[in-house]
């Protein structure tokens, strides 16, 4: 529960961690962490903000000493996939790293997937597969 108490704190304060970065850390599975906070949560009778891309976005411009140039075009393209309705069910943290990654490209900033999906918590499968969706998009 206190793992739980600490993702909910997170929450709540609009610090852009995931499940799986803080079980990790912490060396507990993500599925414990996760019924624990459902637990916490319905006792508590409280619905935690829901993360938010931008904030996700901002700690991985931060990790990755990229400028705020790649932070506002990435904005941008999450605006764009939000319009068209393609956020829906997704991950803030792959959306992020996949915007963040294309901006970066298209900015001329040196960045690899792997290193993005590393700082990100995702895989590099599902860093490219949400890079082929903003392609498919045009995005």
């Amino acid at each position: 529960l206190a793992l739980a108490s600490l993702y909910l704190a997170s929450r709540i304060h609009g610090i852009p961690r995931s499940m799986g970065e803080l079980s990790s850390s912490l060396g507990m599975r993500e599925v414990e962490l996760a019924r624990a906070f459902g637990a916490l949560s319905k006792l508590l009778g409280f619905k935690p903000p829901e993360r938010r891309m931008e904030d996700v976005a901002s700690r991985l411009v931060k990790a990755l000493s990229l400028n705020g140039e790649v932070l506002e075009e990435s904005l941008k393209m999450y605006e764009r996939l939000k319009s068209m309705g393609l956020t829906q069910g997704r991950k803030p943290e792959s959306l992020a790293s996949a915007c963040l990654y294309l901006a970066a490209k298209k900015l001329g900033c040196r960045v690899n997937q792997r290193k993005v999906a590393s700082e990100a918590h995702i895989s590099t499968s599902t860093l490219r597969r949400t890079l082929n969706l903003l392609k498919a998009q045009q995005i």
